[in-house]
């Protein structure tokens, strides 16, 4: 049985996304490579969040070609809407990890930028939560029919919990972290020295976490809207938003590398005119040997807004080959020393 026009869409909508979220790994891992920096735990994260959307991707092809979905229930045969029970629980499984995976590139992102240990010790405290919420989740689909068998086959002697008020739950517990991911860097934000034009910049960055949050919202939403009768049907505003809200996540986790390839673009289109200019090609050469500023400044030869922040705050952050801006957050009687890497 050929999809329906709603399945078709659902394709479409998941290919597209899952080719934005690529390019979003692709271009993170170009900016490393440029910059020549060294690639962390979050990146391969990323990458592996990216393949597990993948996996999600097949997932949904699946659903529409062999399970029926978008489909009412009333028209399919028990095969189909065993396939598509099967599917189901699948996917619940792959959702639960990449979710997790890209909540974790993010904090982990966080944890370079700020290294405070008060905000590490939150940063930490987000992790756990994350991973619990994980291994719950992954636990919860496993158990809630018993045995498992009988999620995609009413026939097999058993019992099963309610499974749309479990996701309800899962979905409630996960949007309380997506905000509080994307509450978390504000506070620090707006306490660094340095130009507004920057801190704006970089809370723009942040702003895109309020994406996710929406996704998570109105995934909940559509998932209250699931008539168990003809879920099949049901199912489909559900379907997308489960999968738009993880690609969403992997974009916004990516932005910030994204972001520090711009300055780069910039400086090579007017690499010409500097370098045919000799007060330019002076003041590129005291760019490049002037230690107290950040390597897309250096990039950019002076084009990019500097970041004043005073000679003796400087400091070396961790042993890896990337060049970190430090600047100071003042608190009542004591100088916090913050370091903010320009991936």
């Amino acid at each position: 049985m050929a999809p329906s026009p709603l399945g078709w869409e659902e394709i479409k909508i998941s290919i597209a996304l899952s080719a934005i979220s690529a390019l979003a790994v692709a271009l993170r891992f170009t900016s490393r490579l440029v910059k020549r920096a060294k690639l962390g735990l979050e990146d391969w994260i990323a990458l592996a969040s990216l393949v597990s959307i993948s996996a999600m991707l097949s997932q949904l092809i699946l659903w529409v070609v062999l399970g029926n979905s978008a489909k009412h229930s009333s028209a399919l045969s028990v095969g189909e809407i065993t396939v598509f029970n099967k599917i189901f629980l699948a996917n619940q499984f792959t959702y639960a990890v990449t979710s997790t995976l890209i909540k974790l590139t993010i904090i982990l992102f966080y944890r370079r930028v700020f290294i405070t240990p008060e905000f590490r010790f939150v940063a930490n405290t987000l992790s756990i939560g994350c991973i619990l919420w994980a291994i719950v989740a992954l636990l919860g689909f496993a158990l809630q029919c018993r045995p498992l068998s009988r999620q995609w086959d009413s026939t097999v002697s058993g019992t099963c919990d309610n499974q749309i008020a479990f996701i309800e739950g899962i979905q409630g517990i996960n949007i309380f972290l997506d905000v509080s991911i994307f509450a978390v860097p504000w506070p620090m934000t707006w306490n660094l020295h340095g130009h507004w034009q920057y801190k704006v910049s970089l809370s723009g960055i942040f702003l895109l976490g309020g994406l996710v949050v929406g996704a998570s919202t109105y995934r909940m939403i559509a998932i209250t809207q699931i008539e168990p009768d003809d879920m099949t049907y049901t199912i489909y505003s559900s379907e997308i938003w489960t999968f738009v809200e993880p690609c969403i996540g992997l974009v916004c986790a990516c932005a910030p590398m994204i972001r520090s390839l711009v300055p780069v673009a910039y400086a090579a289109t007017k690499k010409s005119a500097f370098s045919s200019s000799p007060s330019s090609s002076a003041y590129c050469k005291s760019c490049s040997k002037n230690s107290h500023m950040n390597e897309i400044q250096r990039d950019g030869c002076g084009d990019m807004a500097r970041l004043e922040v005073p000679p003796s705050s400087y400091i070396v952050a961790d042993s890896v080959n990337s060049v970190d801006d430090t600047v100071h957050s003042r608190r009542s009687d004591q100088v916090t020393t913050t370091s903010i890497e320009m991936v």
